[in-house]
């Protein structure tokens, strides 16, 4: 079988293996994909990048560029999630709550970098981060109620006329006034 190529073909070939990587088009499809998470998710997705970075410098005396990843095995790429999971649970002491956004951080920040991402997808990853799901956890913040009521207790215990400057308490019948003279107290010379 003989092929033919024409002076247009051979254009279009080279056009297409050469430029694909600078194309406007595609440097578009870049900033879309980096415009998929919100600002804030980027910004908290930021501190996940450090510690990564932290990582390999601990436990392979650098950090590497970009087209490391590239050049990476599956294996080899599986192989650093593992160890950077089992860096954030033992070393770090990361919440283990934390554990699921961090690797959802890092895979974005791979996806953004256009490097194949399938390892986060492995079945042992997933054991592992099911195996980090069943660690004893801290307990949740427990958050106290605070009503008005309350406030206006506290305001009204903590309130005397000498440190409002001679405003009585009589006088201070809304919220606003109370903090007000709360806040005037703190910062009233002696």
């Amino acid at each position: 079988m003989h092929i033919t190529l024409n002076l247009t073909t051979l254009r279009l070939m080279y056009l297409l293996l050469d430029t694909t990587h600078d194309h406007p088009l595609k440097l578009q499809a870049i900033q879309l994909a980096r415009t998929s998470v919100s600002m804030n998710t980027q910004n908290s997705y930021k501190s996940t990048c450090s510690k990564w970075e932290l990582f390999f410098q601990r436990y392979f005396g650098c950090t590497p560029p970009d087209d490391h990843y590239r050049t990476l095995t599956y294996t080899q790429f599986l192989d650093q999630l593992l160890m950077f999971v089992s860096y954030c649970v033992y070393e770090l002491k990361i919440n283990i709550r934390s554990i699921p956004r961090i690797l959802s951080a890092l895979r974005y920040s791979f996806l953004i970098k256009q490097i194949n991402c399938s390892a986060f997808d492995d079945p042992f990853l997933r054991a592992v981060k099911q195996g980090v799901a069943r660690m004893p956890a801290p307990p949740h913040r427990v958050r106290l109620p605070c009503t008005l009521d309350m406030i206006n207790y506290i305001i009204d215990l903590n309130t005397t006329t000498n440190a409002t400057r001679g405003v009585s308490l009589n006088a201070q019948s809304h919220v606003s006034d109370r903090g007000v003279s709360l806040i005037s107290s703190l910062f009233a010379v002696q």
